[in-house]
């Protein structure tokens, strides 16, 4: 059973900005490898060239393309393909390679990489590291040029060109170190490091690394109660916990002693997977983690319209309320629309039809849920597969009125003016005797009674006009 180095991951890193020399900055090219939107709203991964020369670049690109290939092929990443971008930042070094310090052998890097750090012959890391902890050597020409050319990155890969195996997960998992040896295939050397850098999952090793003292990863617990147990929706009633590694239990979920660099007192989930094995494929726990770790920093609702939040309908026309999804590739998101919170019957896709005129007058909440059903995940605590749109659309068409039917009448002594009941909350009657100047005659009047005025003719001035203002 091959197994694969112990990966580093650092507590606490230097965080001061080396400056770059002018004249690599003039040789960087900024390849793109496969995009499929903003970066802002997909899981960006940039490959950086180390111990590469200039001549050099072509194999660079190639290999990087090659991995980007490979990788999306690989379960989960081929199902989730739409949701990554990938690119390549070529930066010259003055010799290939990388160095190992403990033998004596320096390679002129641009990032300075070294093997043999903190007693593991395997495990290759840029600056701050065991040999040299000055940050801007390292670390920070990756963090500058990432900020130049990929500002929203979300996993740094330098590809270290040498053909010693060697690899490491570092600060934080946002940077990745592996080599481009053959003694194992790259990409599942990759595979198993993005496991810790998007995954946050843990090796899953017995042997001791008394380096390490980090927490319970995803895939690593000391738990035993089984009701405890965060992927205890995958573990079958009839699966014994702990479980014995034989052979009825090879392929099943369940809690197998030997995880985090001890043989004793902490579990992963299934008897082998890529997370212990380099070679083997990510176990139903770690899938799961890698599809939650894709989907929690961005949103599959890449864009909803009406842009507006706030809306206001005036006339009766339909107005359409859609979504724009980033789909999975092999299989749909789900879809509801909700009015006023109560899901609309078959209204399932990415279009809702909103008629003012049938809904009326009033202010209404329209919203639609987007759901990633997908099989491979069971808990989903965090709720980063369920995504809402929301607007609020008031209504205010105008209201139809009824005919106001004033009567006059005039006498020989008098002048009589009737209003019946008005559909209105209050009015005003105002008068004028040339249609230019009006005066309020009376105000605040009932509209729930008729209304009548009768006055002598001699009080009158002549002629005389007469008007209703209705609020």
């Amino acid at each position: 059973m091959i197994k694969h180095l112990k990966c580093l991951r650092l507590l606490a890193v230097l965080t001061f900005l080396g400056s770059l020399n002018p004249s690599a900055w003039s040789q960087t090219n900024l390849y793109p490898l496969w995009v499929k939107g903003p970066d802002s709203n997909r899981v960006t991964v940039v490959f950086l060239a180390e111990g590469y020369r200039n001549t050099g670049f072509t194999v660079f690109r190639n290999q990087a393309q090659a991995l980007v290939n490979q990788i999306l092929s690989k379960p989960p990443f081929s199902e989730y393909q739409n949701h990554f971008n990938f690119y390549a930042i070529a930066v010259p070094s003055r010799e290939s390679g990388s160095d190992l310090p403990v033998t004596g052998i320096f390679r002129d890097t641009f990032f300075n990489s070294a093997y043999q750090n903190y007693g593991q012959s395997q495990l290759l890391m840029v600056p701050p590291n065991e040999f040299d902890t000055n940050y801007a050597r390292g670390q920070g020409k990756i963090d500058a040029l990432i900020q130049t050319y990929v500002p929203e990155a979300d996993v740094r890969v330098v590809l270290v060109n040498n053909d010693l195996f060697g690899a490491a997960t570092v600060p934080g998992g946002l940077t990745v170190i592996a080599s481009t040896d053959n003694a194992y295939p790259l990409t599942d050397t990759l595979l198993h490091e993005l496991g810790h850098s998007l995954g946050k999952l843990g090796d899953e090793y017995e042997t001791p690394f008394p380096e390490f003292q980090g927490a319970e990863e995803p895939n690593t617990t000391t738990q035993t109660n089984r009701n405890s147990i965060k992927w205890r929706a995958w573990i079958n009633p009839t699966t014994p916990v702990p479980t014995p590694e034989t052979a009825a239990f090879n392929n099943l979920l369940g809690l197998f002693e030997g995880a985090h660099y001890f043989a004793k007192g902490w579990y992963r989930p299934k008897l082998d997977c890529r997370m212990r094995t380099l070679t083997n494929s990510y176990c139903e726990i770690c899938t799961e983690g890698m599809v939650l770790a894709f989907n929690r920093n961005l949103n599959v609702i890449e864009e909803s319209v009406p842009l507006s939040k706030q809306q206001i309908h005036t006339n009766s026309d339909a107005v359409t309320y859609s979504l724009k999804l980033l789909q999975p590739a092999g299989h749909a998101l789900s879809v509801q629309w909700f009015l006023n919170g109560i899901p609309v019957a078959g209204q399932t896709g990415s279009n809702f039809v909103f008629s003012p005129q049938n809904q009326g007058n009033g202010i209404y909440n329209i919203r639609a849920e987007v759901s990633d059903k997908t099989a491979l995940v069971r808990t989903d605590l965090d709720r980063v597969l369920l995504r809402n749109a929301s607007w609020t659309a008031e209504v205010k068409l105008p209201v139809p009125q009824e005919p106001i039917r004033i009567s006059a009448e005039v006498t020989a002594t008098e002048f009589s003016l009737q209003i019946p009941k008005i559909n209105a909350s209050r009015y005003f009657v105002d008068n004028s005797t040339n249609l230019l100047t009006w005066q309020a005659a009376f105000t605040n009047l009932n509209p729930n009674a008729p209304f009548v005025f009768t006055q002598p003719l001699r009080f009158l001035p002549w002629p005389q006009f007469f008007r209703i203002r209705v609020e």
